[in-house]
Order: structure tokens, then sequence, then C-alpha cells
């Protein structure tokens, strides 16, 4: 279905290599011109002697590690727990918050299936909901602000009214593999009290 997929392995992510990421493609080409690229635009001159080679492009140093290839591996191996455990927290919180005025992440597709890497909610008065839930030390992120809203990419936000009406309520609560119950549950209730805290 695409040329190119990007896959992050970001700590926060499913799976981790500490940094970095993975990128897959089934065009050759497409390949060769990636690896070029993660290896300084290096191109091998064998004709020129065994130890010669050309920056023929831009590139940069992208490769990873062995450590964190290794990294990598040991997490591939625990991918299906890790997403078994995810899609339970997930579950859990739709219960959870069924009764809460928030607005929940789409469900996986039927036949479908989601790694749930966060579990976004969109809720009234972010900005208190955010602070109350840090005071209380439940690590909520917000996940991510729209390139737009960044100097580098600057836009007029009026130009992308439904990423606006996304963003404005944007939160991340925790959801990792060791979350215990008592843990979301504790989520939940300090959630709940925040809301509280929203009602007109």
């Amino acid at each position: 279905h695409s040329d190119l997929c990007c896959f992050s392995f970001h700590p926060v992510k499913v799976v981790t290599t500490g940094e970095g990421g993975a990128v897959t493609t089934n065009d050759a080409e497409l390949a060769a011109a990636l690896r070029r690229f993660g290896r300084h635009g290096v191109v091998p001159r064998p004709d020129l002697g065994g130890w010669a080679y050309e920056i023929a492009e831009e590139g940069h140093n992208l490769r990873l590690s062995d450590i964190a290839a290794a990294l990598g591996t040991s997490q591939l191996a625990k991918l299906e727990r890790f997403v078994t455990r995810r899609n339970e927290l997930a579950d859990r919180y739709r219960v959870l918050l069924a009764d809460l005025p928030v607005g929940l992440p789409p469900a996986a597709p039927v036949g479908g299936r989601h790694a749930y890497h966060l579990f976004p909610v969109q809720v009234p008065a972010r900005r208190h909901v955010y602070d109350a839930l840090r005071a209380d030390e439940v690590m909520v992120q917000v996940h991510y602000v729209p390139l737009y809203r960044h100097p580098r990419f600057a836009a007029d936000p009026a130009g992308y009214p439904a990423t606006e009406a996304v963003y404005a309520g944007l939160l991340s609560l925790p959801l990792f593999p060791d979350l215990t119950g008592d843990e979301k549950d504790r989520v939940v209730d300090v959630l709940a009290r925040a809301l509280e805290g929203t009602a007109a």
C-alpha cells in the first residue's frame, strides 16, 4: 500500500532500540538510496582501489549501533506480549472512562489490531486537566503539537480546523506494559477529579 514505511524505536514506542528507527520498502532502488543516505552518502569505488569511496550525495550517520540493535532484537522477541498487554490496558481504560466526559481513540477495525503506543483522549479545559494530573504525579503528556505550530514549519492554524479541534483537547494517559491495575485505576480517579473542576 506504500512505497516506504517508517517505524520509530524511541523509548516510548512499543519496541525500542533506545533511539532511532527503521524504514522498510520492497523497492530495491529506494532501499539502496536509503542505505546511502544513512551512511553519509558514501558510494564505494572499488575500481579505484579496495579502499576507495566517494561521497556522492548528501547523507548522515544514521547507522544503528550493535548495542542498540541487540536491544531491538530482544524487544522484537517480546513484541506479541507487549502488544497484547497494551491492548488489555486500552480495553480497561475504555471501560473505566466510559462514564467520563472524554473522547476516546478510535477502536481497531474489525480484523485489525492496534499497537497502542499511546492512549490519547480528548478532554475539556486541557490545561487545567493536565496541570491537575501532573500535580498529582500522573505523568500525562500532549502527543503531539502539530508541526505548523512550530517556528520551523509555521503556518496559520486557521488553515487546519480539524487538527486544531483535536489538538485543543488532546491528552495522552500513561500506557506501558508494566502499568498495574491499581496505577490505572488511580489515573482514572485523578482524571475524574480534574474533570469535575471543568464543569460549568
